[in-house]
């Protein structure tokens, strides 16, 4: 169980940059990862020494947003050891977290994230041309006919326009909920 002094068992990046992380290190693993052992809480990760710089970029970067890990860097002649330690609370998580440090683990986290990204955007671009669509139907039979829409007109179509409007501002609107709903 978490106290004041434990850092909560989640990751603090917006959902962008969470997946911009999971892109930049999937490219550091494809560019210098020589070989990954992952034992009960703990991965054990070696890079090229020609990746150190980058190493240490993804160690403070994660360090900032996951500070329930641990994380122990050694350098030698040959290449740079990273030693990943998860709490016991983090039991249930594992594969996730450790799964982001090697190539194929987070490219396919990061693909399937921009595909839904992507199917948002598309989605919601479809929503707003039914949505203002509608509303021109709306005026141009209200005109033609020279009445007033019906009522459940009315009603529906700003219904429409304030969900259409909650998800389009959903990106910003998520964060804060999420953490109102974890308290």
């Amino acid at each position: 169980m978490a106290t004041p002094d434990t850092p909560p068992i989640a990751c603090t990046l917006a959902p962008g940059d969470y997946l911009a992380r999971l892109a930049w290190i999937a490219k550091l693993a494809r560019d210098g990862l020589r070989r990954a052992e992952r034992r009960d809480l703990e991965l054990e990760l070696h890079y090229a020494l020609e990746t150190a710089d980058r190493v240490r970029e993804m160690v403070r970067r994660e360090r900032a947003c996951c500070a329930f890990l641990t994380f122990d860097l050694q350098e030698t002649s040959g290449e740079i050891q990273l030693i990943i330690r998860a709490p016991e609370e983090a039991r249930g998580a594992l594969d996730m977290l450790f799964g982001q440090f090697s190539p194929s683990g987070a490219m396919k986290k990061s693909e399937k994230a921009a595909r839904t990204a992507g199917a948002f955007v598309w989605m919601t671009g479809v929503a707003v041309v039914a949505v203002a669509a509608a509303w021109g139907w709306v005026w141009w039979e209200s005109a033609r006919a020279r009445a007033r829409p019906a009522r459940s007109t009315l009603y529906l179509m700003p219904l429409a326009t304030v969900l259409l409007a909650a998800a389009l501002l959903w990106p910003l609107i998520e964060p804060g909920l999420r953490m109102a709903l974890q308290r």
